[in-house]
Formats: structure tokens, C-alpha cells, sequence
């Protein structure tokens, strides 16, 4: 049988979510171009681009740095594609 107070944090759930909200809105404030959410329901940080493009651009991570390295990771590769058809 599991212990649940061995696995009680130090930081309460709410209090980890609005780090995560301001963590959110500080990635999304220094990235143009991005809609940038966490959602408490899915424990995960959200990034939508907002471009026009053939396809819908959403990533999920579960922590932020997971999240931005996928978001310049796109960036990237649009770049390089823009570039082609140039």
C-alpha cells in the first residue's frame, strides 16, 4: 500500500501551478509568434504557433525547458523550409 504523506511536496499544488502560469507568460513574452499556456488540468506547459502555415504547430512538455527546445527546434525548421522557397 502506498504512503501518500511520502509523497507530500514542499510546495502545494496551487502554489506550483501559478510559478508555472508566470513561467508560461515569461516563455511567451520572449517568444514572438507563440501562445504560450500551462494547464493545470494536464499538468503541462502548451505552445501554439501563431503563423500562418499548412499545418497547426502545437507542442506539449512537461517542463518548460522540454518546451522551448521544441519551440526554437520548430523555429528552425520553418526557417530552413522559408528558405527553400525563397
Amino acid at each position: 500500500m502506498l504512503d501518500f504523506k511520502s509523497f507530500a511536496p514542499e510546495e502545494t499544488i496551487a502554489q506550483v501551478d501559478q510559478a508555472n502560469r508566470e513561467i508560461a507568460h515569461t516563455i511567451q513574452a520572449r517568444s514572438p509568434g507563440w501562445v504560450v499556456l500551462w494547464s493545470v488540468w494536464r499538468r503541462r506547459f502548451s505552445a501554439f504557433g501563431c503563423w500562418t502555415s499548412a499545418q497547426s504547430v502545437i507542442i506539449d512538455a512537461v517542463d518548460a525547458e522540454e518546451l522551448i527546445r521544441e519551440m526554437q527546434s520548430i523555429m528552425v525548421e520553418n526557417w530552413h523550409q522559408s528558405e527553400r522557397h525563397a
